[in-house]
């Protein structure tokens, strides 16, 4: 597994990673913003012919939704978000300052347990097709 953290804008180094991925997991919030560019590059990765499975999407601060309708997340979408990481910035900045990551500062706090469940499923092994079943 190869985490790249690529800007916003897309330029033909990113357009390379995001090919040359297995998945691509997108990083979300509720606020409006992000979700109109979310909406934009779903639309991309649809012309560009990426199969809807090669795009995963990660809700983060899934707790705190600023006012916004937790509904449009999915309309956007039109799916439910695959992944959702609370907040919980007292412990990730503590955690950082401490150079300790929060999964291991506190292993039972939500975030932890959301971050351990997003990486457990990522690393999980796929599942093997069945000879002569459709993909």
């Amino acid at each position: 597994v190869v985490i790249t953290d690529t800007p916003t804008h897309i330029s033909d180094s990113v357009l390379a990673f995001f090919d040359s991925s297995d998945q691509i997991i997108e990083v979300i919030t509720y606020d409006h913003t992000t979700l109109v560019n979310t909406r934009a590059i779903g639309q991309t990765f649809e012309a560009m012919g990426y199969p809807v499975e090669k795009v995963r999407y990660l809700l983060n601060r899934s707790d705190s939704a600023g006012g916004s309708d937790p509904r449009a997340i999915v309309e956007m979408l039109g799916r439910e978000p695959d992944f959702r990481l609370v907040s919980d910035g007292r412990l990730v900045v503590e955690s950082n300052n401490q150079g300790v990551p929060f999964v291991l500062a506190d292993p039972t706090a939500q975030i932890s347990v959301d971050m351990m469940r997003i990486a457990t499923t990522l690393l999980a092994p796929p599942v093997p097709v069945a000879a002569g079943a459709r993909r």
